[in-house]
């Protein structure tokens, strides 16, 4: 699997770090592709390009979640956060 990255070498690295997890309820504002912009309920400016897969695989898991529906944005770092908990999904494919 050359390519990809390792869930479990990503979750080291983080613990490394000393950031924190946290994470935000928002609304999906527009899906494009592999990534969404979403819209923080508390008000916080709109988050740009988060991710709907991981990694590079050849065969990722894409979930595609309901525009205008309610995620949970999830941040592993203070730029890079991934959609984990979905209210409503338009599809999931295995690409």
């Amino acid at each position: 699997m050359a390519g990809t990255q390792d869930l479990g070498d990503l979750i080291r690295k983080l613990g490394e770090s000393n950031e924190e997890l946290y994470s935000l309820v928002c609304k999906v504002a527009e899906v494009n592709g592999t990534a969404a912009t979403l819209a923080p309920l508390n008000g916080d400016a709109n988050l740009l390009d988060d991710k709907l897969v991981a990694g590079t695989s050849e065969t990722p898991l894409l979930i595609t979640p309901v525009v205008d529906s309610l995620v949970i944005a999830t941040f592993l770092s203070k730029d890079t956060a991934f959609i984990s908990l979905y209210s409503e999904i338009e599809s999931v494919a295995i690409r």
